[in-house]
């Protein structure tokens, strides 16, 4: 991330994940992780945020259940702001 700005200042970093093709009810994008970032004028930094793998689970009637496959991942600044995305399979 680069603060382009003239003057410091502090941004949200928001990853979502989303699944195409599911056979759980769970919407289209959902918050996994985020992760504030304060820049000076001009600096640049590198930003990582953690996303649990408890991220991927869902309710399962009387547990917490993982539904193997691909999932993507988007990064961006707000949920209709997502410029990057990757994909990640869970096993």
């Amino acid at each position: 991330m680069t603060s382009t700005g003239g003057r410091a200042g502090k941004h949200i970093v928001q990853v979502y994940a989303s699944r195409a093709r599911t056979a759980v009810d769970r919407p289209a994008r959902w918050l996994v992780g985020h992760e504030a970032v304060r820049l000076a004028p001009g600096a640049t930094e590198t930003v990582n945020v953690t996303v649990p793998a408890r991220a991927f689970a869902h309710w399962d009637e009387d547990t917490w259940a993982y539904e193997p496959g691909e999932f993507t991942l988007h990064v961006g600044s707000t949920a209709e702001g997502l410029p990057a995305s990757v994909p990640v399979r869970l096993r």
